[in-house]
């Protein structure tokens, strides 16, 4: 699956007007103005996508979105500050000249999905019981990418990475999908 989607204005105006980052021209330095996320089967397939895409698109960050300490879990997925493709900037006379890129498993973007409203931007305090749900909840996400891609390895299966990249290939000249695939 690919989805992509545009920061609406009240996020953008929320995110330039946060004291903690004090940019300076949030136009050109929030990067994820515009953003784009790749869902895959298997852990694997998260490693050839973003190979894939460092030959489609030009980067200027990646980033792996996971805990540091073995025992948390939570958000995990690969984000990729890229540059648009200059047919883009053109064609739309783009202000913004770059895009994130998330690729992630399909536990990882079921998770994500879910606790994002749930615990990531609430207007409210979440009660550490809740917390530990939710960390609960990354594990098990967590385990079911673990089972598949051992199950997997051990039928010695081919990546079921072919049709993403023939939807990759296909936009090749597009880069401009604006609804999920």
């Amino acid at each position: 699956m690919i989805a992509t989607r545009a920061k609406d204005i009240a996020g953008f105006v929320k995110k330039a007007n946060n004291p903690k980052k004090n940019y300076q021209n949030p136009i050109n330095e929030i990067q994820d103005q515009v953003g784009a996320r790749i869902v895959v089967h298997l852990q694997s397939d998260v490693d050839h996508i973003a190979h894939k895409m460092k030959s489609e698109f030009t980067f200027i960050e990646v980033q792996e979105k996971k805990q540091s300490d073995p025992k948390a879990f939570d958000y995990q997925a690969r984000h990729m500050i890229c540059h648009l493709p200059p047919q883009i900037i053109n064609k739309h006379n783009s202000l913004i000249s770059l895009f994130e890129l998330q690729i992630c498993t399909l536990f990882q973007h079921a998770w994500a999905e879910v606790s994002h409203d749930l615990a990531y931007k609430p207007n409210h305090e979440i009660p550490e019981e809740i917390t530990r749900k939710i960390a609960l909840i990354a594990a098990q996400a967590w385990g079911a990418d673990l089972m598949f891609q051992t199950i997997w390895n051990e039928l010695e299966q081919p990546g079921p990475t072919q049709g993403i990249e023939d939807k990759v290939e296909n936009t090749d000249n597009k880069h401009s999908s604006s609804s999920p695939s």
